[in-house]
């Protein structure tokens, strides 16, 4: 058996279809550290336009919010299903918030963690 073959057999392909059917309405639980502690949040893809328009409203400043905030305003679930406000997200540590950002970005695709030219990207939008 080929290398190729044996790949294939490994590794499990999915269709694009089942991707857009489950797509941006899964709930997947992340945890985030904060000062030693670790802490539960549910999260949730993005969709590229949600992503296009959060980048624009950055490119634009149309909007005073940071980025990550931005994000979390529409990844993070509440325990109800419902979505977390401005006010809500505005009190948790920035470094809290940067983290779920990260990890919505992940899940949406957007971010590997493992690259080391996206990780700058990110730490240039985010600002640190």
């Amino acid at each position: 058996m080929g290398k190729q073959e044996e790949i294939k057999e490994n590794v499990k392909i999915n269709t694009i279809e089942s991707l857009i059917t489950a797509g941006i309405e899964n709930i997947i639980p992340a945890t985030v550290s904060y000062l030693g502690e670790e802490y539960a949040v549910d999260i949730k893809p993005l969709s590229s336009n949600q992503m296009n328009q959060i980048n624009s409203n950055f490119l634009r400043n149309k909007q005073n919010l940071n980025i990550s905030i931005q994000i979390c305003l529409k990844g993070m679930v509440k325990a109800d299903g419902g979505n977390f406000t401005e006010e809500e997200l505005l009190r948790l540590p920035s470094g809290v918030v940067d983290a779920i950002a990260k990890e919505i970005g992940i899940v949406s695709g957007t971010v590997n963690e493992n690259d080391p030219q996206q990780q700058e990207l990110i730490r240039e939008m985010l600002g640190f």
